[in-house]
Parts: structure tokens; C-alpha cells; sequence
């Protein structure tokens, strides 16, 4: 159970999966720390329903399937449909993705999701939001091939990066923004002056991780309630497929004097004013471009986004 809910596709990617007992398909699927996107884990399962139809048909054409290729498909997976976590799928993949198959779906649950995509402050009707899974490495959004590259930034290691096994640091999570209720104070009662920490974030309407590494004790850096410090090891970082590390973007500082910001009325912040940083309202802004003119090639100057979580881990070096 360990291994596979750490790497899920040893069992999902495998010709066996199709043939996986009903019960211990469940079993799976209630796990929290299974590290799957939710969306893979949809897909996958419907694959797997799909197997156990005595009529075949091809999950591609859909648009060609009877009504009664969808009712015994629905039979199949009746049980299955609520251990998906469905708020936890991105708007524009339930779009594109999921809504072809609405037959599958309970009408309410359908209607909550459309609901919660449109208007996130509402709760929905058939009951409380499960959490999003948290695989082994303790974090919600990344693994440990992540942890791994970022361990190699930090080094500035130009080639030849570790992997989970010789990375050289430790990763301990220090704050969840969902499980705070997103609040700052929280924030930071648990990460100020805890040493080098690293901020993951995840947009609410893509799947693209945007997160940064202060190398510095988080801590008022001067008066006011917002404070800067010179530091020339800080850096962001992007990873517009968040499955894929070849697709990492990295952006070190260029402008030392204002590298990370200290603001007591907001989260994690970098920049002189700021290229990143995180405030109330669940939303990260890049203001400006300045201390980290890397940023250019994944954010724009002035963009906001809305947030569906954020972590920050403090580094430990073994």
C-alpha cells in the first residue's frame, strides 16, 4: 500500500490494473496520500470500468455511445463516482475532460461542481469537500523528484542533479494554507524564524506551481511592516507541468539589495516591491519585475491569480 500510494503507476500504469479486484480498487481510492492528480485518477478508473463491460466501447468516442452504454458503465462505477475528489479538478480540465461523461455523474453533484468552479465560497449540497491527497512527501503539490531538483538549485548544482535518494536536504512542512484557513497570522506563528524555507503554490485555475527559496530566517528585516534584506542565493521558480520536472523554469536573483521581503500583513514575498508575493484573499501578485527579471519567461508584471493552496517547508541540510 505504501509503495504504490508513493508511486501509483507502478498499479495504475500496469495491464494488470484492468483486472484489479473491486475491493482493493476502493481501497486505493479512499487513500489520502495516494500521489495521483485527481484528473489521472478519474481517468484511470474509468479505463478500468470500461474493462469490465461485457459490450466494449472506446472511452475516445464517446460522443458515439447509447444510453445504455452510459447506464451500465454508470452501474459500474456507482460506487466509485464519490471516493473521486471532483472540487480538486481544475475548472478548465472538468470542462474539457469531464463533462463529456456528465451521464456518470449524480445530477446534484454535477450541478455542486459546476457551482463550486463558478462561485468557490458557496458549499456544495451533497456534502463536505474531501481534502486534496497529500502523497508521502508531505506536501499536496510536489514529489519527491521535486523536492530532489530543488534541492539541486540550491547547491547550484549545474548538472548531474540528485535524486530523492542523495539529495542532500530535508524537507519539513511547516505550513498548509488550506488547512490555516489561508490566514497570515498563522503563517507566521508557525514559519518566522525558522531558517531557510521554501513557498510551493498552486493557481486555482490551471495546474501550474509557481514557488520560491529564501535561504534566510523569515523575520523582520527593519522597521515597518514591510522590510527587505540583501541576499544573492534566493530564487523562484515555475513548473508549468507540475508532473514534469523537464518542464522547470528557474529564475535566481539579479538584484541582491531587496531579494526577499519580510511584510507583516502578508505571506512569503520576494522582490523589491514585489515580484512575488502572497497576501490576503488566497491571492499571489507579481507586481512589479525587478530583483528577479527570470520571472518574465512564466509571469507578467501586474497579474494576480487566485490561489487553491500553498505550502511552505523548511530546509534542512542533512
Amino acid at each position: 500500500m505504501d509503495i504504490i500510494c508513493k508511486e501509483p503507476k507502478l498499479l495504475f500504469g500496469s495491464s494488470k490494473f484492468y483486472s484489479l479486484n473491486e475491493s482493493i480498487l476502493k481501497l486505493f481510492l479512499k487513500q489520502d496520500d495516494l500521489a495521483m492528480e485527481e484528473l489521472d485518477i478519474w481517468q484511470y478508473l474509468l479505463k478500468w470500468g470500461l474493462a469490465q463491460m461485457e459490450n466494449k466501447i472506446n472511452v475516445d468516442n464517446v460522443t458515439n455511445w447509447t444510453l445504455e452504454n452510459f447506464e451500465q458503465l454508470e452501474e459500474i462505477l456507482h460506487d466509485y463516482i464519490p471516493l473521486i475528489r471532483w472540487f480538486h479538478i481544475s475548472p478548465k480540465d472538468f470542462w474539457r475532460k469531464i463533462k463529456p461523461f456528465k451521464k456518470l455523474l449524480p445530477d446534484q453533484l454535477y450541478e455542486d461542481i459546476i457551482g463550486q468552479n463558478l462561485d468557490p465560497e458557496t458549499p456544495p449540497n451533497t456534502g463536505e469537500v474531501q481534502p486534496i491527497r497529500c502523497p508521502p512527501s508531505n506536501s499536496c503539490l510536489i514529489g519527491e523528484k521535486h523536492f530532489a531538483l530543488i534541492s539541486s538549485w540550491i547547491d547550484k548544482k549545474p548538472k548531474n542533479f540528485y535524486n530523492f535518494k542523495t539529495k542532500p536536504h530535508s524537507f519539513e512542512l511547516l505550513f498548509r494554507a488550506s488547512k490555516n484557513n489561508f490566514d497570515i497570522k498563522t503563517f507566521h506563528q508557525l514559519c518566522d524564524n525558522k531558517g531557510p524555507t521554501i513557498m510551493i503554490s498552486k493557481s486555482k485555475y490551471n495546474d501550474k506551481l509557481i514557488g520560491g527559496y529564501n535561504p534566510l530566517n523569515l523575520k523582520a528585516y527593519g522597521s515597518g511592516i514591510d522590510t527587505w534584506t540583501e541576499c544573492s542565493d534566493s530564487f523562484i521558480f515555475h513548473f508549468p507541468i507540475p508532473d514534469s520536472i523537464n518542464s522547470a523554469q528557474i529564475a535566481r536573483v539579479k538584484d541582491p539589495q531587496y531579494a526577499v521581503s519580510y511584510r507583516t500583513n502578508a505571506g512569503p514575498s520576494f522582490g523589491s516591491g514585489w515580484d512575488l508575493t502572497i497576501e490576503i484573499g488566497k491571492v499571489m501578485r507579481c507586481n512589479l519585475i525587478s530583483s528577479y527579471p527570470g520571472i518574465s519567461d512564466f509571469i507578467t508584471a501586474g497579474t494576480t491569480l487566485s490561489l487553491d493552496e500553498y505550502e511552505i517547508f523548511k530546509v534542512v541540510k542533512k
